[in-house]
């Protein structure tokens, strides 16, 4: 495959990407796209992402990569960027062993700035920073 038309194929993936989710995409020129071309830009957005987010938290760029690599972990299985209430729930659990029902409903809910019912990444590593590393005046 040449260069250029693997440029193109690349490009016209970026253009059809919507928040890290791949659309149906409509590839020009005999071949179709590669798992590497997928996995580049996937990579490419990924570090995007996380340079966007280093400047609005607490978290450095290495800090939320790892973030993400735990929030992909426990997402295994459901859509790439949608955590429910119940894995969100077991996570808290598991790593802070938090028990309290009213509790993890309350911190769900500050998770949850859209109120879709689910944590993005994005609100995943907004939350994890005031979580983890916020001062007083923004927990409260």
């Amino acid at each position: 495959m040449s260069n250029k038309i693997g440029q193109e194929r690349l490009h016209t993936l970026e253009k059809n990407q919507y928040q890290g989710q791949l659309s149906t995409v409509k590839l020009a020129g005999p071949k179709g796209l590669t798992m590497a071309d997928i996995g580049l830009v996937l990579r490419k957005q990924q570090n995007k992402l996380g340079e966007t987010l280093a400047k609005k938290t607490h978290f450095t760029v290495t800090e939320i990569d790892n973030l993400l690599a735990l929030y992909r972990k426990l997402c295994e299985g459901i859509d790439l960027d949608r955590m429910d209430r119940t894995r969100f729930r077991e996570f808290l659990h598991n790593a802070f062993d938090m028990t309290d029902d009213i509790l993890l409903d309350r911190i769900f809910k500050y998770f949850d700035n859209d109120n879709d019912g689910f944590i993005s990444r994005d609100e995943w590593i907004m939350g994890l920073s005031v979580f983890l590393k916020g001062k007083i005046l923004f927990s409260i």
